[in-house]
């Protein structure tokens, strides 16, 4: 299910595959080096290997790239994480996976989204893929 997941984002924008293992590995580097346990390395790695899942839903006109995004298309770019942490849901098999990939664009500030949650609101291993994803 995992590899049928990140088949679709490749199909849908081909640098997906490179960026998703880049995020994915870096995730569970600075997951071991905060002393996580085995089993929360790999949700950090799982996590980041789907943390934009949710963009394969964005219009051709969002995704391209160089493109001049307006206010409405924005809007839609910030869906991204509640798309990807449902479709994880109903997907049944990554249930800790989705919550974290909601909150992957969250900031210690409280100024990301989607819920504008701040500090320790966050979970740890969301704020490891945002800062992996960087």
């Amino acid at each position: 299910m995992l590899s049928a997941l990140l088949r679709t984002l490749d199909e849908r924008d081909p640098r997906a595959r490179v960026t998703s293992a880049a995020v994915a590995r870096f995730s569970k580097d600075i997951a071991a080096q905060r002393g996580l346990s085995d089993r929360d390395q790999e949700l950090a790695h799982t996590a980041g290997l789907l943390h934009d899942i949710g963009r394969f839903a964005l219009s051709d006109r969002v995704m391209e790239r160089g493109m001049t995004l307006t206010d409405p298309d924005w809007k839609t770019i910030r869906r991204h994480p509640m798309i990807g942490a449902d479709l994880l849901r109903d997907v049944g098999m990554y249930g800790p996976v989705a919550e974290i990939v909601r909150a992957h664009h969250e900031r210690w500030d409280g100024r990301g989204y989607p819920d504008g949650l701040d500090g320790i609101e966050i979970p740890e291993i969301a704020r490891i893929v945002a800062v992996a994803e960087v």
